[in-house]
């Protein structure tokens, strides 16, 4: 009964705290700045004309210019004549080095854990369903602690999958140490969505 007050107070808590936050962020958008009216003097443009005699010259000067020779017509029953333009391979994006391979953890001398653990939140719709499941994931840790992938290895529904990432990704994690230093690891863990 203690741990259900518990998990009923943390949930209200987040809940409280992520409305919170969203009420100061449409706030925040909502704010609208009073426009600057901007007093600008008015930049006087003068128009310069040529003399009659120049314009006459330059008028002259156009009508001398020959026109452009006509292009070049290519017969249309030779298509073999035709160069053909052999297709441009584009430029390959560079891959991403691999990750660092994750050390097993029969090797580990410490285990890793979580520094913060966020429980997942319980999707209405389901709770309403009165639907129940498990969710197993599988998360690699890099060396310093960081979340690099969320593996789903079991699902027994798609909404208590992303329930679980969300989750995962707020939490932080202690990484596993091999002879005191720290590695990438991988670690598998299990997650029950039940209804009281």
């Amino acid at each position: 009964m203690i741990y259900e007050r518990e998990d009923q107070f943390l949930s209200y808590g987040l809940s409280f705290i992520a409305n919170f936050m969203l009420f100061t962020l449409m706030a925040a958008m909502s704010f609208q700045p009073k426009p600057v009216e901007l007093q600008m003097d008015p930049v006087p443009i003068s128009i310069m004309s040529l003399p009659q005699e120049e314009e006459k010259a330059v008028e002259e000067e156009k009508e001398e210019e020959p026109p452009p020779p006509p292009p070049e017509e290519i017969p249309a029953d030779k298509p073999e004549d035709i160069p053909k333009e052999e297709p441009k391979e584009e430029p390959k994006e560079p891959t991403p080095p691999p990750p660092p391979k994750a050390v097993p953890l029969h090797k580990l001398t410490t285990m890793p854990g979580f520094a913060r653990r966020v429980e997942p939140v319980y999707p209405e719709s389901l709770r309403v369903a009165g639907i129940q499941g498990q969710v197993l994931v599988e998360v690699y840790i890099s060396a310093q602690g960081a979340i690099m992938q969320i593996n789903v290895l079991k699902s027994d529904n798609e909404e208590f999958s992303e329930a679980v990432k969300r989750a995962i990704m707020s939490s932080s994690f202690i990484t596993g140490r091999q002879d005191g230093k720290p590695v990438p690891v991988k670690v598998q863990i299990p997650f029950t969505f039940k209804l009281n």
